[in-house]
């Protein structure tokens, strides 16, 4: 077997890994490079304007006839995705819609959900018909490839592991997984079952391998030194609160609501953290306030809830309201309605119309309710600045805000871009200090070792991680013989 390392390498996420066995080639994620991306590119203002241009700057790799609107066979015979995170599945998109993906089936409802909300360009949109759904306990044959998908906890439902076989030769890819959510147990069956695999080989995961075990302080404190540069005022200071687990979030979030409770508590996470929103859920009916959430959002939830039997304990239709983002012209309420191109996000609006009344959406004026009762919500939002634009009365007058950073995958440069926005908004706004509060959907560091000595691979490849030459310093020394470190586009023989 074949192994080219095409992405991950040195860096947190665009993992892309390639396996060869027999004339059969398959790939473990095809992930969007944050990092390498921004190096060429700031969107909206530049970006590729074709695939070609992601091939020419070696973003993607030269696979002949693999790509949209390329001719020829394809040269890759399918995909693995672990999860629905952009940095494992975004260049899944830019390929031919025979080319079968692979994925959970949680996955593809929240991929489905998220283009159903917003129109997609040609490198968003994923061909829903080339995906092919499993569970745990699936077995899938790809030419010679015998792969096992195996569950793991993340901070995005449906995450998965696989065991993969073929050639006489066993390897271990583990995406991105933790012990510390809600749903541990899953990640300890992995192990239990790769520990009966007995590899040759584990690629593993390493994000929170740093010289500070979370890779966002020295980014955030980068970030606040440039806002102090840029505007010659100090930003609002962040009072970190740390958190074990999710509950330890929920305390921490009681916590800092006790002391604010005549602001507006506004709190940014991902929108695809399912166990984020139930903690904000929680913490909202905690608060007897009412919940905010986005169009996107809403829609994957409903989704999930409808599609995901094992998805449990969410708000449902009448325990949030919904915030539409704005559009250019809101002089009516069918107006709105009608101004949503997408039929999905129409629907959900009319249904929870139906079901809740109008006034369980926010939208045009009825947006400044919230700044003149700020102390009756909590808004869960993906993106801040947005939100309070949208928020902001006419007369520019300022009302009471806490806000909670409570992202719990690593920034990227895209998220650090809208990062020094907010500052300036939170410092606008006469926000003084912040909170973040957060706890990683990774791996700690000092579990590390256990997991590779439960598992006992042969050999060790660190991915997703930008320090890998410190991935031995969390193992015990009889095991740093096993870890092998590898180069961008290197590719080895099992």
């Amino acid at each position: 077997m074949r192994i080219s390392f095409l992405g991950g390498i040195s860096e947190i996420g665009g993992n892309k890994v390639l396996l060869e066995h027999n004339g059969f080639r398959i790939l473990l994620d095809f992930g969007k490079s944050f990092k390498n991306e921004s190096k060429f590119f700031m969107r909206p203002y530049l970006a590729p304007f074709s695939i070609s241009d992601l091939i020419k700057l070696d973003l993607i790799p030269n696979f002949p006839g693999t790509y949209k609107w390329q001719e020829g066979e394809p040269s890759i015979d399918g995909v693995l995705v672990s999860h629905a995170h952009l940095d494992h599945y975004g260049y899944v998109p830019l390929l031919k819609p025979e080319i079968p993906i692979y994925m959970g089936e949680t996955s593809k409802i929240i991929i489905k959900a998220r283009q159903d909300a917003r129109t997609s360009s040609w490198e968003r949109k994923v061909h829903i018909e080339s995906i092919r759904t499993f569970r745990t306990g699936s077995r899938l044959e790809i030419g010679p490839f015998q792969v096992d998908p195996i569950h793991v906890d993340h901070s995005i439902p449906g995450s998965y592991a696989f065991l993969i076989e073929a050639g006489g030769k066993r390897v271990v890819y583990t995406g991105d997984f933790r012990f510390h959510g809600q749903i541990s147990q899953l990640s300890r069956d992995f192990v239990e079952k790769a520990q009966d695999f007995e590899p040759d080989l584990m690629i593993i995961e390493g994000t929170r391998v740093a010289p500070e075990s979370d890779p966002e302080e020295a980014m955030i404190r980068l970030l606040e030194q440039h806002n102090i540069y840029q505007s010659l005022t100090r930003p609002p200071l962040r009072v970190k609160k740390e958190a074990e687990n999710e509950e330890g979030v929920l305390d921490e979030m009681k916590a800092v609501a006790e002391i604010a409770e005549n602001s507006l508590i506004l709190i940014e996470a991902n929108t695809t953290d399912i166990d984020r929103l139930r903690t904000v859920w929680l913490l909202s009916k905690h608060l007897g306030r009412q919940l905010i959430i986005g169009e996107t959002q809403a829609l994957i939830l409903k989704r999930l809830l409808e599609e995901d039997p094992r998805i449990k304990n969410l708000p449902r239709i009448g325990d949030f309201l919904l915030y539409l983002s704005r559009r250019r012209r809101e002089d009516s309420w069918e107006e709105v309605k009608e101004g949503r191109r997408r039929p999905a996000i129409r629907d959900l609006i009319s249904m929870i119309e139906d079901q809740c009344g109008p006034e369980a959406v926010i939208w045009g004026e009825n947006r400044r309710r919230v700044a003149k009762e700020p102390s009756s919500f909590v808004i869960l939002t993906p993106n801040s600045p947005s939100t309070l634009m949208g928020i902001l009365p006419e007369s520019g007058e300022r009302f009471p805000i806490t806000f909670i950073l409570s992202r719990s995958e690593p920034f990227n440069e895209e998220l650090a871009m809208s990062f020094d926005r907010l500052l300036n908004w939170l410092a606008y706004l006469g926000v003084r200090k912040y909170y973040r509060i957060h706890v990683s959907g990774h791996v700690k560091p000092e579990e590390l070792g256990t997991v590779i000595s439960e598992i006992n691979p042969e050999k060790v490849i660190p991915i997703h991680t930008s320090y890998p030459e410190l991935f031995e310093e969390y193992l015990p020394p009889a095991l740093r013989k096993n870890i092998s470190l590898v180069s961008l586009n290197e590719t080895l023989e099992l």
